[in-house]
């Protein structure tokens, strides 16, 4: 193709993907390691923590047998942790990430146990 000068250049030139620099959440690797920390252990010790929760939740109030009670939860944490994973690389703001992430996990951890002990929960 002519350009309408005629001078033997293309009208259609390539442009080239100039690289952008990182946003500066991803600049820090110090702040990627506490990300990726948060995202597989405390998503694991929050969804654990929602399990346990859900788990003593369902058999006290439903009067469902606790071992099929914690079986439905434990199915439903699988699908909680890929949630809150996923959820702790998509979000910006670490302090965020790493807050709701890990308040979430001791505070669901300190209810299910503040629940066992107040019901009185037998072995």
């Amino acid at each position: 193709m002519r350009s309408a000068a005629g001078a033997g250049v293309p009208s259609a030139s390539l442009s080239y993907a100039v690289p952008h620099p990182a946003p500066d959440h991803l600049q820090n690797p110090w702040a990627i390691a506490v990300r990726v920390v948060t995202a597989a252990v405390g998503s694991y010790f929050a969804s654990s923590g929602l399990a346990a929760l859900g788990a003593v939740i369902l058999a006290s109030a439903t009067g469902m047998e606790r071992s099929e009670a914690v079986m439905v939860n434990v199915l439903a944490a699988f699908l909680t942790y890929l949630i809150m994973a996923m959820w702790a690389f998509c979000e910006r703001r670490l302090p965020v990430v790493v807050i709701a992430i890990w308040l979430g996990a001791i505070a669901t951890h300190a209810l299910a146990v503040f629940l066992v002990s107040l019901a009185g929960a037998t072995a």
